[in-house]
């Protein structure tokens, strides 16, 4: 009797063990479709970002930097009082570098110094985008002569950007529920999402050359977009 009951047991345990396993495979769905949704949103800029610096050249390092830091003062001063001032106007780089005069031909000799080159580049940022053209013309008026490029873009994007999300859900939905019609599926929850995407800055305008005029410049449109991975279970 004894040895019946423990086989009985046993018989029930390794029957139990299947039926356990389909129970956990039936919980997870069988098919399921994946689809890309984008979203996007055009918004107007709100922020300018100029490049600009100076570049003074002497004979002596001392005069060159002097020469530089006059003129950067100068830049500085003026954009101030435009009410442009840190941290809307920020220290790009800085450089101090010699001059070399020309090679004597066959010589295998360094060439001499011949003078300094001091480069201080500042970063301008304008929240009144259509000043833009106006202080570009300030600048090299002010004692700037290089300008390395004008840039337009949207200083804070989170508003726009959760309207491209809805957006590209939306869109990602549309193509499931299109591509289970046409399977003669139903479309089921929401499995996984993944999100990608972002926005572009749209770099409007570069040069490397001072302007004698105000330089007409369009701020134009800006196209914020989200892509997302979106996972449907299929019933």
């Amino acid at each position: 009797m004894k040895r019946n009951w423990y086989g009985a047991l046993l018989v029930s345990l390794v029957l139990g063990l299947p039926l356990a396993g389909v129970a956990r495979a039936d919980s997870e769905p069988d098919q399921v479709i994946s689809v890309t949704g984008r979203g996007e949103v055009t918004v107007a800029p709100d922020l300018a970002e100029i490049r600009t610096g100076v570049v003074s050249q002497a004979k002596t390092a001392e005069a060159a930097l002097s020469i530089n830091s006059a003129a950067v003062g100068r830049v500085i001063e003026g954009l101030a009082e435009r009410g442009i001032v840190a941290p809307d106007v920020q220290t790009q780089s800085f450089s101090v570098s010699p001059l070399y005069g020309s090679r004597k031909p066959g010589s295998a000799e360094v060439p001499p110094v011949v003078g300094f080159q001091v480069s201080n580049q500042v970063l301008v940022r304008l929240r009144d985008v259509a000043l833009a053209g106006t202080i570009l013309d300030t600048l090299v008026g002010l004692g700037a002569n290089q300008v390395g490029g004008v840039s337009f873009r949207v200083d804070d994007p989170g508003s726009a950007l959760d309207e491209a999300r809805i957006a590209a859900i939306a869109d990602a939905r549309r193509k499931a529920a299109l591509l289970a019609e046409a399977a003669g599926v139903e479309l089921g929850r929401v499995l996984s999402i993944q999100e990608g995407g972002g926005p572009l800055p749209q770099r409007a305008f570069r040069a490397e050359v001072a302007f004698a005029d105000a330089v007409p410049l369009m701020p134009g449109e800006q196209v914020l977009s989200v892509n997302v991975l979106v996972v449907f279970e299929l019933e």
